[in-house]
């Protein structure tokens, strides 16, 4: 599974989709939340507020980090994923101190136990990646291959 922010270009990621041999879970705001027959979805939430309302929609909310309310999504709120702790890593032009951020992540989230998931949270369809191209990537970062493994199949 590899979760996407499609914009109206549901159909170009499913045919991407479907030449890398991935299942995708399409996430949408809150306000352009809609269900697609044979795809699963989701709602991201921008807020503390939205959440609970999110989750009488579906049982797939993530929370985007932002500074201010990383804490309560970890402590207090029950979404199911907070994404983006790093920037993206495609589109910055800062990729090694992204990079750096990302291993030292990787070894917090070893040293405390925290669950990962490995995906490629695109917004078009040329930025997904095969999922042996992320768990090489990974891998590279620092994720041992039985880490990056799990981290990819968390979501089937």
């Amino acid at each position: 599974m590899d979760i996407v922010f499609p914009d109206g270009n549901e159909k170009e990621f499913l045919e991407m989709a479907e030449k890398l041999d991935l299942k995708l879970i399409f996430v949408y705001p809150l306000d352009k939340f809609k269900e697609i027959e044979g795809v699963k979805t989701g709602i991201i939430s921008g807020n503390k507020k939205e959440i609970e309302k999110a989750q009488r929609l579906t049982d797939f909310v993530i929370v985007k980090s932002n500074d201010v309310d990383d804490r309560f999504y970890l402590e207090k709120s029950r979404a199911g994923m907070i994404f983006d702790l790093v920037s993206s890593v495609l589109n910055s032009d800062k990729k090694s101190k992204i990079m750096g951020r990302m291993m030292q992540n990787i070894r917090l989230c070893r040293k405390y136990k925290v669950k990962t998931y490995l995906g490629s949270f695109a917004h078009s369809p040329s930025e997904l990646r095969a999922r042996h191209d992320l768990k090489a990537f990974f891998i590279c970062l620092g994720m041992h291959a039985s880490e990056a493994k799990e981290s990819l199949d968390i979501l089937k």
